[in-house]
């Protein structure tokens, strides 16, 4: 399957508008999913969905993502087969030749959108680079031996939770030294495949491709303490939380030695903001998790002007 849809993303594309493939890495239901149902709404030829769900799992006729399950296997996290998962998220979109996606995003059942379809469309589209945060982790992470495939010095380590051009989706998919070479190697130490390989891959074969930033917003600030991002419930829910992401222009990197927060960058088709001049801040964020299940209501009841949808 992989090597096939290495070959469909070499191939043309369908006629039409370009579209963003969502990949939906679940366990089993959507809890945000009236959200989703209202921020895809009247957007139907420029969106794909696919998710990857626990195996036999299917989601009810009447719900939004029915029919769009791809086929799976169990997941553990921090485990080499959620790579294999978002492989295989990312071979079905390519092999899917009746539409043209050409963005591929990754989401899990705790994120939920924080700005309007038409803002996310313009904001990828208009993107030379992919999102990808891949940047030099902690020391311990370089404690095994990752030659003769490659320096150890050129290992990364960032958010799993990414968004891939076409051209970097398919070498992902198409990738297999590497792949070879984490699979083996990447367990009994500190290594977390899932925000290692991808990101590791990316920076060696294309640096100058990737953001090394992530539009998917998690808070961090509770890390020393439960090593956990803070969860959103009911309670957090407000119209001050979600302008306090959606106006956010510096991202703040805690699994690495240098935690200087750092302006978001943007390389679009006609101007490129850098990160240390630019003067007008680039927002950062399009999505954002981890928003429990039990919030989806109080983001429902949220006026539609302040999420956008």
């Amino acid at each position: 399957m992989l090597l096939s849809a290495r070959d469909s993303a070499q191939g043309t594309l369908q006629p039409g508008s370009p579209r963003i493939a969502f990949l939906f890495l679940v366990r089993r239901f959507i809890p945000h999913e009236p959200l989703w149902r209202r921020f895809f709404a009247a957007y139907d030829d420029l969106y794909s969905i696919y998710v990857h769900a626990k195996p036999g799992f299917k989601f009810p006729k009447k719900s939004f993502f029915s029919g769009r399950e791809i086929p799976s296997k169990p997941v553990q996290r921090f485990s080499f087969n959620v790579v294999d998962a978002m492989r295989r998220l990312i071979a079905n979109a390519l092999l899917d030749t009746s539409v043209p996606n050409t963005w591929f995003v990754f989401v899990c059942e705790s994120t939920i959108p924080v700005r309007s379809f038409p803002y996310v469309y313009n904001y990828l589209m208009n993107s030379n680079l992919s999102f990808v945060e891949s940047l030099p982790p902690l020391r311990s992470y370089y404690s095994w031996n990752t030659l003769p495939e490659f320096p150890r010095r050129k290992l990364r380590k960032g958010e799993l939770w990414m968004a891939l051009q076409r051209r970097h989706a398919s070498m992902v998919v198409a990738e297999s030294t590497l792949y070879t070479k984490f699979k083996k190697k990447c367990k009994k130490v500190r290594c977390t495949p899932d925000e290692q390989y991808i990101q590791t891959l990316l920076a060696i074969k294309d640096p100058t491709g990737i953001s090394n930033r992530t539009i998917m917003y998690v808070d961090w600030s509770k890390h020393q303490e439960s090593g956990s991002p803070v969860s959103y419930t009911k309670k957090h829910i407000s119209p001050h939380l979600i302008h306090k992401i959606q106006k956010k222009t510096v991202r703040l990197h805690v699994h690495r030695k240098d935690t200087t927060p750092q302006y978001c960058n943007y390389k679009s088709l006609t101007v490129e903001y850098n990160v240390t001049t630019q003067k007008q801040p680039i927002i950062c964020f399009l999505f954002a998790r981890k928003f429990t299940k039990d919030a989806t209501t109080a983001l429902q009841r949220l006026a539609p002007a302040i999420l956008g949808y």
